[in-house]
């Protein structure tokens, strides 16, 4: 009964939203789940740069990649959008490790594009294929179902629960990918805004292009099972009129809400009940 009841929150929150929801749910435990639209096809926006870390550990482990090599920031790495690279004048030089840092904690997209040009979309994609994801496509383009960067809620589900195994890479490389979501600092009115501050930790990623806000990750509530929590957003209104635009008029704000609001009843329902 109470299953029904977690399924007609989410289905009133979606209502709401003026824009398409997509929500997976899992306990890691039980293995209790609840999907929503989870496998229509949503923009991943910055959530692509989880799928681009796996591959990197991936060649970090096969020999390919060396955490501590340094690689200049070059003009061409140049892009707009989150973080603080791109602020910062070209021929700078940092280590691969910090590049991933920046680009999971901050979600820099000038870190992001050096990780991903340095493992290739394609390997990243045939990991994705081998680790179950049926429809994931990390690229260059926005278009659903052609080029990239679409996803589904089910394959950010399967991808995060094989992390949390130790399955996505090796046992180490999983625990390293789990501690950096941990330090991500953006999302805070998303999975995290109704969670107890003090009894809870969580592992995420966001993503945010117009009309489009994400957040995906496993929530480690203390003294209790772990449970995933995948929610993207997609048409959200007023995303025709431009990212500015959209977001001076509450976009953001509204699918940050819809996230906090799936996160929240997902935990009342597999710990306060």
């Amino acid at each position: 009964m109470f299953r029904l009841s977690l399924k007609a929150k989410i289905e009133k929150i979606s209502e709401s939203l003026e824009g398409t929801l997509g929500v997976a749910v899992k306990n890691l435990r039980t293995g209790e789940e609840y999907l929503f639209n989870a496998d229509e096809s949503f923009y991943f926006a910055s959530v692509y740069k989880l799928p681009v870390l796996v591959q990197l550990y991936h060649q970090v482990e096969n020999g390919k990649i060396d955490l501590d090599e340094k690689l200049m920031m070059t003009k061409y790495a140049w892009r707009g959008g989150s973080g603080v690279l791109k602020e910062l004048t070209p021929g700078l030089e940092m280590t691969v490790r910090d590049y991933r840092t920046l680009m999971m904690a901050i979600s820099d997209n000038v870190a992001a594009q050096i990780c991903a040009c340095l493992v290739r979309n394609e390997n990243t994609n045939n990991t994705m294929k081998e680790l179950g994801l049926k429809n994931t496509i990390v690229g260059h383009s926005w278009i659903p179902n052609q080029a990239g960067n679409v996803t589904t809620p089910r394959d950010m589900m399967v991808l995060l629960e094989k992390i949390y195994k130790g399955e996505a890479a090796s046992k180490n490389s999983c625990n390293e990918i789990v501690e950096l979501m941990k330090k991500c600092h953006t999302g805070g009115n998303r999975i995290r805004k109704y969670l107890p501050k003090d009894d809870v930790k969580v592992a995420h990623k966001t993503g945010t292009i117009s009309g489009v806000v994400n957040d995906v990750g496993i929530i480690f509530p203390k003294e209790n099972e772990p449970f995933i929590v995948c929610v993207f957003t997609k048409g959200i209104k007023g995303w025709d009129d431009g990212y500015a635009k959209w977001a001076e008029g509450g976009g953001i704000t509204k699918g940050e809400e819809a996230i906090a609001k799936v996160a929240k009843n997902a935990y009342d329902h597999f710990i306060n009940n």
